[in-house]
């Protein structure tokens, strides 16, 4: 940090973009390197390929500072002389007041564009986007991300960013701007019930989970985020049909470990009390890190034999053809 508040653009190993753009010179694929570039010229006003094009010199830094708070004075001067202000000490406040702002958000804006480039390296997209990120998304973005000062809500944000680099269109607006009004403490009740759910959005068996996050399921469901936690007992079941030959399978996907159950001659069709969850929430859980309770998945598989159905469980490997490899494990 230099210059008061105002972000340094580069250390003495050099800026972000400088590593994120060498990191991803020998093997980003062509859409994704364009997507990056136009991302991080409309977020933080980098441009150029691969921001090539970034000041790299101190020289020319510190003309940009000194311009950028000509810029802004001359704008303060200019709205106080339209409304007849002669307070120097207002005008000075106001001044300084809109350049701390302006640099508060630059500098949250460049944090997560640090972090999104960060999750790109660390997860590289396998196949190359099949469309461009779209201007509208990346102005409502940035008008978002400018606001976030928090570093676990950043981290969250930097995701949305590398996400839809990789895949257009993969958030929508209606789940920027819920996140957007996320506190930390709502974000936390919310991530506490991903490790009960289904990859599909989907908590399974409730009802005890019903007794003991009674509250936290009423503010889901308040939030409009899940549906059933109040009918749990009696209300909304997902149902696999079962008329098939015998030996017909189906599968359940919780994160890295799936269940695969299969039909035996007197089974009839299933069904699995549910809590759905919704688009918004869904998306937000592809967001975070959570580790797969595996004791409300064991409580599941328990439940499938029951209903007098062939179990098998372990870890999934995910192949390139969408399917994925059962690697049975006790789980």
């Amino acid at each position: 940090m230099a210059d008061g508040n105002l972000p340094t653009e580069t250390d003495k190993n050099g800026s972000f973009l400088e590593k994120f753009g060498k990191t991803l010179s020998d093997a980003m694929f062509p859409n994704i390197r364009e997507n990056v570039d136009k991302a991080l010229g409309r977020v933080i006003g980098a441009s150029g390929e691969l921001c090539a094009t970034l000041i790299d010199n101190e020289t020319e830094k510190l003309k940009t500072r000194k311009d950028a708070r000509v810029v802004s004075i001359r704008s303060i001067n200019n709205a106080a002389n339209d409304k007849n202000l002669t307070d120097d000490d207002i005008i000075s406040r106001a001044a300084s007041y809109q350049a701390q702002r302006t640099l508060r958000q630059q500098l949250n804006r460049e944090k997560i564009c640090k972090a999104a480039a960060e999750e790109i390296g660390e997860n590289p997209p396998t196949k190359d986007a099949a469309d461009s990120i779209d201007d509208d998304w990346l102005e409502q973005f940035s008008r978002h991300a400018e606001k976030v000062s928090s570093e676990q809500m950043q981290r969250l944000w930097s995701k949305i960013l590398a996400g839809e680099i990789k895949t257009p269109g993969r958030f929508n607006f209606r789940t920027m701007d819920f996140i957007s009004k996320l506190s930390r403490q709502e974000a936390t009740l919310i991530s506490s019930v991903f490790p009960f759910a289904t990859s599909g959005g989907e908590i399974m068996l409730p009802e005890e989970l019903c007794k003991e996050k009674f509250t936290e399921f009423l503010t889901l469901e308040e939030l409009g985020l899940i549906s059933g936690s109040l009918s749990a007992f009696g209300g909304i079941a997902k149902s696999y049909d079962m008329k098939g030959q015998e030996n017909e399978y189906h599968s359940i996907r919780f994160g890295d470990i799936a269940v695969v159950f299969y039909k035996k001659p007197d089974a009839n069709d299933l069904a699995i009390p549910i809590i759905k969850f919704s688009s918004v929430m869904t998306e937000i859980m592809s967001l975070c890190d959570y580790k797969t309770d595996r004791e409300h998945v064991r409580k599941v598989i328990d439940f499938i034999k029951g209903k007098n159905f062939r179990v098998r469980s372990g870890f999934a490997l995910d192949r390139p053809d969408g399917m994925f490899q059962l690697i049975e494990v006790s789980i």
